[in-house]
């Protein structure tokens, strides 16, 4: 699927196409799907009274260094979307003092342009990169494994997938840096979502920082020397995959959550991502992204039937 055409599909002509179907309700306040009877979603409903997660995690997370001009030795994951990026970025603008390394675990999925954006902003910000190839064997029969345990039904990409796929990442950086500390780029909506484990010797700058997308976006620009960053444009080919998946298996994406929650912080646009996952569903259900579909799956060893609850 091409991310810059499905960008424009959605902000240009979605607008006026969604108009000439019947598509599911979704809370009036995120994206999230709601019964027909509904107006806002649960979470919503909750956030609106002051019930929701408006936990501050700066202190469940991980805390910054001492003081700016700590010398301490660090390792940081970069995997080359936008938000790594301006992790990157800003991490070595306020840490001067900071010794840095970046690491990117290369999971065999991962996209070329982020291989081009990690090598980008670490020679932008001269810092020492380091590109582990050695575990993609390992990684296919994970994630192979991991994709099978969807057909089961009721669990969707994110929490089974996306999150063997990050805790093979997280594994090999622990074993890689040793005593240091490592510097992470999972948000808080991310760290929200799903179970990390050992978080004691790692650092969430972005939780800190408390950054909006449109800032991540535009920071992200700046830093790797183009005029935008598309949303769209993933580290991971894997994810349209994940996002198929869970279309078909669920009628909606397990990702949904995360950014509905950035939405009601008012941290990223409610239309942007509305038609986005509007557009994805329909395309997913419609058959249009059966091709890619079947091809990802194939680099795993797999086929549709290995992993859809219903045949396509």
């Amino acid at each position: 699927m091409n991310a810059n055409l499905f960008e424009r599909y959605a902000k240009y002509i979605w607008p006026l196409h969604r108009r000439a179907l019947t598509l599911p309700k979704r809370c009036g306040k995120c994206i999230l799907l709601i019964n027909e009877e509904k107006e806002l979603c649960p979470e919503c409903e909750q956030y609106s009274l002051g019930l929701g997660m408006k936990q501050n995690p700066k202190g469940n997370y991980g805390d910054p260094p001492p003081h700016t001009e700590t010398d301490e030795e660090f390792v940081l994951l970069l995997s080359g979307g936008k938000d790594s990026a301006v992790l990157l970025d800003k991490f070595r603008r306020d840490y001067p003092s900071a010794r840095v390394q970046a690491l990117l675990v290369n999971t065999g999925f991962m996209s070329p342009a982020a291989i081009k954006n990690a090598m980008i902003v670490s020679g932008r910000t001269n810092t020492d990169l380091v590109i582990m190839n050695e575990l993609i064997p390992e990684f296919k029969e994970r994630l192979s494994t991991a994709f099978r345990s969807l057909k089961g039904g009721g669990k969707g990409a994110y929490g089974v997938v996306d999150f063997a796929e990050g805790r093979l990442i997280y594994e090999a950086g622990f074993r890689f840096a040793g005593k240091k500390r490592i510097i992470s780029g999972l948000t808080h909506a991310q760290l929200d979502h799903i179970e990390t484990g050992k978080t004691e010797n790692m650092l969430f700058p972005l939780v800190w920082w408390g950054m909006s997308e449109t800032e991540i976006r535009r920071t992200a620009a700046r830093v790797l020397g183009v005029k935008e960053v598309n949303p769209l444009q993933t580290n991971s080919l894997l994810i349209p995959v994940m996002m198929t998946a869970d279309m078909l298996n669920l009628g909606y994406s397990s990702f949904e959550p995360e950014f509905a929650q950035l939405i009601r912080e008012g941290k990223a646009d409610r239309t942007t991502w509305l038609h986005q996952f509007e557009l994805f569903k329909w395309l997913a259900e419609q058959g249009y992204l059966e091709k890619t579909f079947r091809d990802s799956l194939q680099q795993l060893n797999l086929r549709p039937e290995d992993v859809l609850c219903m045949p396509m």
